[in-house]
Order: structure tokens, then C-alpha cells, then sequence
């Protein structure tokens, strides 16, 4: 059993959290399977994005690649909202006709 954090924007999150949402569409690049735990974290890219824009405006100095790195880096932190969901896979949709290619629709249950 592997553990995943996923990144959730907060309208997929809200649907997740009031049970109405059961499963997620992803890129499969995870090795998903069937028993593993996914940690949907809720993050807001808008929040990200004012975050390192108010940096940005604000920067007197000479951009290095550090600055810009943690600038980035402190941005994308700042945007989790702090609420989480685990849930189990329960069932892997791969190679549907109706999948893009490299996607997966995971089933998702309770974590026990």
C-alpha cells in the first residue's frame, strides 16, 4: 500500500468533503493501485498566484534563481488551505475509450 498527496482545487475539494464527489480524475503517473491511500490536499492556485504576484511587486533586488525558487516554493505552501481527505482506491478505471490517454478515473472509499 502506497500513500499519495494529491493537490485539490477547492471546488473538486468541497464535493470530495461532502461526499457528493467519489472518485478522481488523474494523470496516471503515480503507479497507482487498487488499496493505496490518496491524500487529497485542498490548494487554491488563485491564492498562489496573488501570493507570489504581491512578492514579485514588492522585490527590490536582483531576481536569482533562489529568490525566484523560494519565492515559488513559499507561494505554493501558502496556498493549502489545510484541510485534508484519505481515502482508499477502491477501482482504477485505465485504457477506457472515454479516458485520455495517460489518465485514470480513481474510485475512491472510506479509509479505514
Amino acid at each position: 500500500m502506497t500513500e499519495h498527496s494529491l493537490k485539490c482545487a477547492p471546488e473538486y475539494f468541497q464535493a470530495l468533503w461532502d461526499g457528493a464527489k467519489t472518485a478522481e480524475l488523474r494523470r496516471d503517473d503515480r503507479g497507482f493501485a487498487v488499496g493505496d491511500v490518496v491524500v487529497l490536499m485542498e490548494w487554491d492556485e488563485a491564492t498562489a498566484k496573488r501570493i507570489y504576484d504581491v512578492w514579485q511587486d514588492h522585490w527590490t533586488g536582483a531576481f536569482t534563481a533562489i529568490a525566484v525558487v523560494c519565492a515559488e516554493h513559499d507561494a505554493a505552501e501558502a496556498a493549502y488551505t489545510g484541510r485534508r481527505i484519505r481515502r482508499t482506491i477502491t477501482h482504477i478505471t485505465r485504457g477506457a475509450p472515454w479516458l485520455c490517454e495517460g489518465y485514470v478515473m480513481l474510485s475512491l472509499g472510506d479509509t479505514s
